[in-house]
């Protein structure tokens, strides 16, 4: 009966565990275990090919499986405030608009991760990235970029490639204006600020 299932919302539980029975759910197109005590996840969630969005913040987890991309139809991953150390390397083949991977132990993005012409929108504040990640500067249709909290220390003027780009959040006092390459920080704030971009900049630690 529960195979016609679209949605469904099971956060702010203590759920350790899913079911792979889950993958029999073909038609859920949302999913949200928001707050539960999740250390792991089936590659049988995979199997939920409709789903658009899928939320898996504020658990335990420390890995995704393989067979993410099988998620051909989701738009929005939320990821968040888990132990994440890396992300799955098919992650690149997918067509996602939103990435919220921050509050997890990342230090470096997947080199698939330059294949995601969709995404639009990405957070990676407070994770252990300590270099601007090269794979975002060719997404020319990233409009949103945040990395507050996070060691990049180094802003490089390739960003001026990112030719949608609307919002950019980061933490001045994170930078090193005595690295040469960021000897044109001013004149590059100038052009993002001339362009229109929305330029949210903490100068304090």
């Amino acid at each position: 009966m529960l195979t016609n299932l679209t949605r469904l919302e099971l956060s702010h539980n203590k759920i350790t565990y899913i079911s792979p029975e889950i993958g029999k759910l073909d038609k859920l197109i949302e999913l949200t275990l928001h707050n539960c005590e999740l250390k792991y996840i089936p590659e049988e969630l995979f199997d939920c090919t409709s789903l658009i969005v899928l939320t898996l913040q504020k658990n335990k987890l420390k890995s995704i499986p393989e067979g993410l991309s099988k998620l051909t139809e989701l738009s929005n991953l939320f990821l968040n405030d888990n132990l994440l150390e890396v992300l799955p390397p098919d992650i690149g083949d997918m067509e996602l608009e939103g990435m919220y991977i921050y509050n997890n132990l990342l230090t470096e993005l997947p080199d698939s991760f330059d294949k995601l012409s969709s995404l639009r929108y990405i957070r990676l504040d407070n994770t252990l990235i300590t270099e601007f990640p090269p794979q975002l500067l060719g997404l020319t249709g990233l409009e949103y970029i945040n990395f507050i909290d996070t060691g990049i220390s180094v802003i490089p003027h390739e960003i001026l490639g990112l030719e949608g780009l609307e919002q950019l959040a980061f933490r001045e006092a994170r930078l090193d204006l005595r690295d040469p390459r960021n000897k044109d920080y001013d004149e590059l704030m100038k052009t993002l600020h001339d362009r229109g971009v929305k330029l949210y900049i903490i100068d304090y630690e």
